[in-house]
C-alpha cells in the first residue's frame, strides 16, 4: 500500500468573510501507521492527534459533531502552505 496524504481546512465561523484558512491538517497513511499534523500561519507542519476532529468530528456532551475541517481543492491548499511557509521559522519547517 502507497502512502496516502488526505488534507482538511478549518476556516473562521464566517467562511465567506474569511478567506484564510485558520489552519490546515494533513492525515498521512502508510502500510503501519498514520498521523495527523497541522500547520496555520505562524508555524510549520506540527504532530497533533487532537485535530482529528477536522477529520472525523468529535463527541461533545455526548452528542456528535460533524467534522470541523472542509475539503478544499489541492490548489488552494498548496498556495496557502506557501504563502504560510515564508514567515515560519527554520525550525517549523519540515
Amino acid at each position: 500500500m502507497a502512502t496516502t496524504i488526505d488534507y482538511r481546512v478549518k476556516f473562521g465561523y464566517n467562511p465567506k468573510e474569511n478567506k484564510e484558512p485558520l489552519s490546515i491538517a494533513r492525515m498521512i497513511t502508510t502500510d503501519t501507521t498514520n498521523y495527523i499534523e497541522y500547520c496555520n500561519s505562524a508555524h510549520g507542519w506540527i504532530l497533533n492527534p487532537d485535530k482529528a476532529s477536522m477529520f472525523f468530528g468529535s463527541v461533545d456532551n455526548g452528542y456528535g459533531s460533524p467534522p470541523d475541517g472542509e475539503v478544499m481543492p489541492q490548489k488552494f491548499i498548496d498556495g496557502w502552505v506557501d504563502i504560510w511557509s515564508k514567515n515560519w521559522t527554520k525550525d517549523s519547517l519540515k
